[in-house]
């Protein structure tokens, strides 16, 4: 793996206070998280409909179409369409997406992450499965 001092961002912008970075650097869940924390920030958390409108506006361009960004979001064992931040808030997600759908599967598995996906019609809020053949993504840091 790259020293994290030579990794340059794909973008970096800001939001209502925060900095937020995306990073060329594919890894999964646990290790974005670690890497995140590394930099002093975490993965991001998305708090409101402008917020997200904010970070897909950053995405665009960046990611192709299949590509997938964690957040720092994970289901909620017991309860299979909830979500909770890493910050320790609950998941809002109706309204985040470009056309105010909610794309998260009810019916994922506890320890799935949330993300934004790019598909032909844009890129969406959406949960992440474990995937073992697309088990690394790139991620997002935010720093408050």
């Amino acid at each position: 793996r790259e020293s994290l001092s030579a990794v340059q961002p794909l973008t970096t912008f800001e939001h209502g206070g925060s900095r937020y970075a995306v990073l060329p650097v594919l890894a999964d869940w646990e290790e974005s998280k670690v890497l995140a924390e590394t930099l002093g920030g975490h993965l991001a958390t998305v708090n409101s409909p402008e917020e997200g409108e904010r970070i897909t506006a950053a995405l665009d361009g960046i990611l192709a179409d299949e590509d997938e960004i964690f957040l720092g979001a994970v289901r909620v064992p017991g309860d299979g369409n909830s979500f909770q931040w890493i910050t320790g808030e609950t998941v809002s997600a109706s309204g985040f997406n470009p056309d105010g759908s909610n794309r998260i599967s009810r019916y994922g598995e506890p320890g799935d992450r949330l993300g934004y996906r790019k598909f032909p019609s844009g890129i969406f809020l959406t949960d992440l499965a474990r995937d073992e053949e697309k088990p690394s993504r790139r991620l997002l840091v935010e720093w408050d």
